[in-house]
């Protein structure tokens, strides 16, 4: 039995290891938490068992579900699919870039901007991935700013860097309207 328990334990273990949404792997580690208080009992520890039961799988799972309320992301895909990229998406400093205006944008909004640089088609993006916004450089500061169609921020995003980065860019703003994400 407690080889039964123990190896059901590394499962879970590995399950909220390899799963991709983060709600899940909390779920995980509250389970995995169970599982493990129940291996304290099989080895005659009750008060050990009861102290795991209750802290790890109940209050610090619900504790993290709480935090994970409070926690919103704001995920930018750059699709750079062979083009060079522009000096100015990446510029720092007196010059402010897209790059850092959707960052300060993203702070004066209470979200957690995550940027990331890939090669992707935007359709390829737009279908198997999470996003806020997809940014195609064109060439010569001149983009494509598609916006997912759950995206409520996408006005306010418009309004914030048509206002701050005041036609240094030549931006459009399009909406992704997918009905296949997720598959």
């Amino acid at each position: 039995m407690l080889q039964i328990a123990l190896l059901i334990s590394v499962l879970i273990a590995i399950m909220t290891i390899q799963t991709q949404k983060l709600r899940q792997s909390v779920i995980f580690m509250g389970v995995f938490s169970l599982m493990i208080s129940f291996v304290y009992s099989l080895y005659h520890a009750p008060d050990v068992a009861m102290a795991e039961a209750i802290i790890g799988s109940a209050i610090a799972t619900i504790i993290y579900i709480i935090t994970l309320q409070k926690y919103q992301l704001f995920i930018v895909y750059v699709a750079i699919m062979g083009i060079e990229l522009d000096d100015d998406l990446m510029k720092y400093g007196e010059d402010s870039s897209l790059l850092e205006q959707i960052e300060i944008f993203c702070i004066k909004e209470s979200l957690e901007s995550q940027v990331i640089f890939t090669t992707e088609e935007v359709s390829t993006i737009d279908e198997h991935h999470d996003y806020a916004i997809i940014i195609k450089p064109n060439g010569n500061s001149n983009y494509t700013i598609y916006t997912h169609e759950e995206n409520y921020k996408d006005q306010k995003l418009q309004q914030y860097l048509s206002h701050k980065l005041k036609r240094k860019y030549a931006i459009k703003f399009d909406k992704l309207l997918s009905d296949t994400r997720g598959s």
